[in-house]
């Protein structure tokens, strides 16, 4: 049975959605403006799944900082092929999970072993986090909607 599975494929499907709506509605020229600004917080949202996802999958819980600099997504067409590939890399850990029983499952996560299930939350948690913070922004710049 999957029915837990089905339901973190559903809240991770949901940031993917959202962290695209936010991207196309922050203005290009805006989006590292200021700091915080709306694109740092984007791209935050989208590494967290990334980093879990990677050590879910590989054991690897490297921050992707390094790739996910200004410099290198500077514009609102590189980021949102970004936000593409940590799909993949979301969809390729979930289908990983069998079933609700894989959720138990302890892995080290990164120094101690952790249940893969408490790790997809604070996961969901410190992404959801960062696009609350981006949606804020957006908000408070001129012609933002409140």
């Amino acid at each position: 049975m999957q029915i837990v599975v089905e339901s973190f494929e559903n809240e991770f499907r949901g940031l993917h959605q959202r962290l695209q709506v936010l991207l196309q509605r922050c203005p290009e020229a805006s989006l590292f403006l200021g700091s915080p600004s709306a694109g740092e917080n984007l791209i935050r949202s989208a590494a967290e799944i990334e980093m879990i996802f990677g050590g879910i999958t590989t054991r690897l819980w490297d921050d992707p900082f390094e790739w996910t600099l200004p410099e290198e997504l500077a514009d609102k067409e590189s980021i949102g092929e970004y936000f593409e590939q940590v799909a993949k890399t979301c969809d390729r850990g979930l289908e990983m999970l069998a079933s609700d029983e894989d959720l138990a499952r302890l892995i080290p996560a990164p120094e101690e072993l952790t249940p893969i299930s408490e790790i997809l939350h604070r996961g969901i948690r410190r992404s959801t986090f960062h696009l609350e913070v981006a949606e804020d922004l957006l908000r408070s710049e001129p012609g933002g909607r409140s």
